[in-house]
């Protein structure tokens, strides 16, 4: 379906509304606006993923919290899925609209393995809120 969609021209960036509910997948608030590949990173469906981007989808996509497909594959421990965004050049210091970044994220949801995978690709540890979660979760 995806495939077909691209061929006829689709938006790869467009956004839709996403509505909470809590029996589906745990989405995010009424009428947030998600990318395509905002969905495929949360789902997890890599192969989607790796269509939408060669298709030239937005790696740094905000939604209206400014959570970026990055951000959404991490809170879901998507770990093949954020190989892909950061082998694609997503922003390893995106931050969303309450100041978290994604090591922020990774580590309070104790994803030890994304957290090894943003570490190897730069993000930075050193600011008082990472030194912070990283001792907290870990002494813990």
């Amino acid at each position: 379906m995806c495939r077909l969609l691209l061929q006829c021209n689709s938006d790869v960036n467009a956004t839709a509304s996403v509505d909470h509910d809590p029996n589906a997948l745990g989405w995010t608030r009424s009428g947030c606006r998600w990318t395509p590949l905002h969905v495929a990173s949360y789902i997890g469906h890599i192969e989607v993923c790796r269509l939408l981007i060669a298709s030239k989808a937005n790696v740094d996509a905000k939604d209206c919290s400014e959570h970026t497909p990055l951000q959404r594959a991490i809170v879901k421990d998507k770990v093949a899925v954020c190989q892909l965004l950061l082998q694609s050049n997503a922003n390893v210091e995106a931050r969303d609209s309450s100041g978290w970044n994604l090591m922020h994220h990774a580590v309070a949801l104790g994803h030890e393995t994304v957290c090894r995978l943003l570490i190897a690709s730069k993000a930075n540890v050193t600011n008082d809120r990472c030194i912070r979660f990283l001792t907290l979760t870990f002494v813990w």
